[in-house]
């Protein structure tokens, strides 16, 4: 039997859940057949955890009951098996999971390469690729040298969880393959002061900017622009403002429909299209000088000048 190939993995991990979400679909929606984990731990000190997966059109909420709340559980228990069926799954091509913020990539990891799955541990099904950590410039730099311990904010992984923010801060940037920057810093004196702690703390890790993005469009605009799909040439189009002297619009209009190819010429083929005459005659070209002047419009300039003077 032919051992199915492994689906890359992409853990992604960080403090600010806005900028994580954000990475997260940014990485949805980059390839077709990726598949988005977020387990939220917000009440896992009454044994709840709410599963999040999201998979082209489909998006489920799975509320999960554990016996024993902590984030271990919800490894062993939750996430691991998950990430094997999905990753037997034809049309999953790669997983990303976005760990909750009480959460530090290294123990994934981890547990990823040796807890046992039934016989065999998870990296049997999955090749982990990357971790990339996102470090809010507003706010990283006071989590990671603030004392507030994770109960503090309510984000503490169980109800024994004695870890503080800033050593969750730290141990997500040491272990991270890039770090993601989002935000921006409230002035420059901080911006610097964080820097500076980075380049302490990682060193030798790649920074990059977390990149603007749009939400997804309404579905009344997306029913629209499917409309306007083409299956070869997807949904390009040009809109041409035309600036004429005494033209009338049917004359531009006629123009322009002229110049469409017909579905003959469309078979053609772009190699064929070359031949074709240009369909609007001759080009203007700069600069205007080389032009021969227009003797008309020079006798009206000169009667123009000398009826002012």
């Amino acid at each position: 039997m032919t051992p199915h190939p492994r689906v890359p993995l992409v853990l992604v991990s960080g403090l600010a859940p806005g900028p994580n979400a954000a990475l997260a679909e940014l990485l949805r929606v980059a390839g077709p057949g990726t598949a988005v984990v977020h387990h939220d731990l917000r009440e896992i000190h009454s044994g709840v955890v709410r599963r999040q997966l999201r998979l082209g059109e489909h998006d489920e909420l799975s509320v999960l009951e554990l016996a024993h709340g902590c984030v271990s559980c919800t490894l062993r228990e939750d996430l691991l098996p998950l990430l094997r069926r999905l990753a037997r799954r034809p049309e999953v091509t790669r997983i990303v999971v976005r760990l909750d913020e009480a959460m530090e990539p290294e123990p994934v990891s981890w547990a990823i390469r040796n807890v046992l799955v039934g016989d065999h541990p998870v990296r049997d099904d999955v090749d982990l690729r990357a971790v990339l950590t996102v470090v809010d410039c507003a706010t990283w730099l006071a989590d990671a040298t603030g004392d507030d311990e994770l109960a503090d904010r309510n984000l503490q992984g169980s109800p024994e969880d004695e870890r503080t923010v800033a050593q969750v801060a730290l141990s997500q940037v040491e272990f991270a393959d890039v770090l993601v920057l989002a935000g921006a810093a409230t002035d420059a004196w901080s911006a610097a002061k964080a820097s500076a702690v980075l380049d302490r703390v990682a060193p030798s890790i790649p920074r990059v900017e977390l990149a603007r993005m749009w939400t997804d469009v309404s579905p009344e605009r997306h029913t629209l622009a499917s409309l306007r799909w083409d299956p070869a040439h997807g949904d390009r189009a040009q809109e041409l403002v035309v600036v004429t002297d005494q033209t009338t619009p049917d004359e531009i209009d006629t123009a322009l429909r002229g110049a469409l190819l017909t579905d003959e010429e469309l078979a053609a083929g772009p190699g064929e299209w070359q031949r074709y005459p240009d369909p609007f005659g001759d080009w203007h070209e700069e600069p205007c000088e080389d032009t021969e002047p227009d003797p008309a419009r020079h006798d009206a300039t000169a009667a123009n000048r000398k009826e002012d003077q």
